[in-house]
């Protein structure tokens, strides 16, 4: 009864193996996108403000990093206007999402590799506590993510530090 139980798992094993060979992932990046490295602040680092993030890193010809800051960032091939989809003013008006809507929500666009942090949300439920805040680079161009390469790193403020 035991050797005709393994000759089943056998069977269904090979079959599945047969089955599965003809799939193939598509559209997905399975390797690690190292074009871009984050320098500071230090992941899961105490900082004050202003807080300054500098990255490496570089971009092709058309290409901007776009830091999202305590925000979700854009699905590969998703364009900053789709950020606006609930904003009916700003979707009404030109040009918009422009770099004030952006900054508004905590999305700011660049080609350096440093941006400043003036101002952070106190995020924090219990007064005095760790204050978490997360931030996210990615690259884009024409207005679309371009990619799946997206760098990030957690940090804290203590709550009495952040406006």
């Amino acid at each position: 009864m035991i050797k005709a139980g393994r000759r089943l798992c056998l069977a269904l094993g090979l079959v599945l193996c047969a089955g599965l060979s003809g799939c193939a992932f598509s559209g997905i990046d399975l390797v690690q996108d190292r074009s871009v490295t984050i320098k500071t602040p230090a992941d899961q680092a105490s900082v004050s403000l202003p807080l300054r993030i500098t990255w490496t890193g570089s971009l092709a010809p058309g290409q901007t990093f776009a830091v999202f800051v305590d925000e979700r960032t854009l699905q590969p091939g998703q364009t900053l206007r789709s950020l606006a989809q609930h904003d009916p003013a700003c979707l009404a008006t030109p040009g918009c999402p422009g770099a004030s809507w952006l900054s508004g929500h905590g999305i700011y666009l660049t080609r350096s590799h440093a941006l400043t942090l003036s101002y952070l949300a106190n995020l924090a439920t219990v007064p005095g506590s760790r204050n978490a805040h997360t931030f996210t680079i990615i690259k884009v161009a024409d207005g679309r993510r371009v990619g799946e390469g997206a760098w990030y790193r957690q940090f804290y403020v203590l709550s009495g530090r952040s406006r």
